[in-house]
């Protein structure tokens, strides 16, 4: 186990050897819900925390490589596996309902879970970062909570029409299956295991390779990649239906006026197609947002460009307060 050796005198917290990456249980409330946290040293140093909420199709957090680099810049990572992912407990049946999905329950109570667990660490002065199909959840807890400095949205979809630009044709089946019916949720959850489980490494390039800084962290982390298969099996098709249509469907929440009030900003790839960009540019400029684009990664965008993603960090926290509540 890691230890955090915090000296008095020098005010500054050092890291002893071991697993760096180890997860805790987080109960956020005196319910059963449980949240498994990576606290990258344990437990929370006087660095400032860099929170990253874990994507539907890679519920991992950064390579120690990563959070060195961070941790060096002033920034300890702190991961977090969302509800029904690894050993966070899955949402109560009755919120993966299609009316609660719909009607923005799941997602609001997934929020304030979140945020009771942020309460919970008792983090100050946060950086957030949302993560693929983890943004809905991500803008929502950032208007929750006043400690959020600054909220990434990392390789988001807000309101893009875009299911086309994903790559195989097979996964683009797939996606479609579960916006549809819960049919199609069953059936696109039976291949898609299937996939997994006959060829992991596969499944994931034929996923990734459109972007080659993604594939090389892949290939560079492979310990990850297997993990995050094993965790990708056990999600049920409850929680994945409800990740990819919060993800992927329209979300009326994203009024014109929606992020006035925060310090946030978009960061994506240069990787990507550039439909996704052509769109994800026409919406954040409805949404009054600042679009940057990293020079390599596309869906891991920011574990593959960390350096990109420290100016952007910086330039942020520098140039833009967030406005009083």
């Amino acid at each position: 186990m890691i230890a955090l050796e915090h000296n008095s005198d020098a005010g500054e917290c050092t890291r002893a050897e071991s697993d760096t990456r180890a997860f805790q249980l987080v109960a956020p409330g005196s319910g059963a819900i449980l949240i498994e946290v990576m606290i990258y040293g344990q437990y929370v140093s006087d660095l400032r925390s860099l929170v990253i909420v874990g994507s539907v199709d890679y519920p991992m957090p950064p390579s120690e490589l990563f959070c060195d680099l961070m941790w060096d810049s002033g920034l300890q990572v702190i991961f977090i596996r969302r509800p029904g992912f690894g050993n966070s407990r899955e949402l109560p049946s009755v919120l993966l309902r299609e009316s609660e999905i719909s009607n923005g329950a799941a997602v609001t109570t997934e929020a304030a879970l979140l945020l009771k667990t942020l309460n919970k660490l008792q983090l100050k002065n946060l950086i957030l970062i949302g993560l693929g199909t983890s943004n809905p959840v991500c803008l929502r807890l950032a208007k929750l909570s006043s400690e959020i400095e600054l909220l990434i949205c990392a390789n988001p979809v807000f309101n893009q029409q875009i299911l086309e630009v994903f790559k195989p044709v097979w996964f683009r089946t797939l996606l479609e299956l579960i916006l549809k019916t819960r049919t199609g949720v069953k059936m696109a959850e039976v291949a898609l295991k299937h996939q997994l489980r006959k060829d992991p490494m596969k499944f994931y390039q034929d996923v990734l390779e459109k972007s080659p800084g993604d594939w090389q962290y892949a290939q560079d982390n492979n310990a990850d990649l297997l993990e995050a298969c094993r965790l990708l099996l056990k999600v049920s098709p409850e929680t994945f239906a409800y990740d990819v249509r919060m993800s992927l469907l329209p979300d009326s929440t994203l009024q014109d006026d929606f992020f006035s009030d925060l310090n946030a900003v978009i960061l994506s790839g240069q990787e990507t197609s550039d439909e996704w960009k052509r769109q994800l540019n026409k919406e954040a400029q409805r949404l009054g947002l600042q679009c940057t684009y990293a020079p390599s990664g596309d869906m891991l965008v920011p574990y593959v460009s960390p350096e990109s993603l420290l100016d952007l960090i910086q330039s942020r926290l520098t140039e833009s307060k967030r406005s009083p509540r």
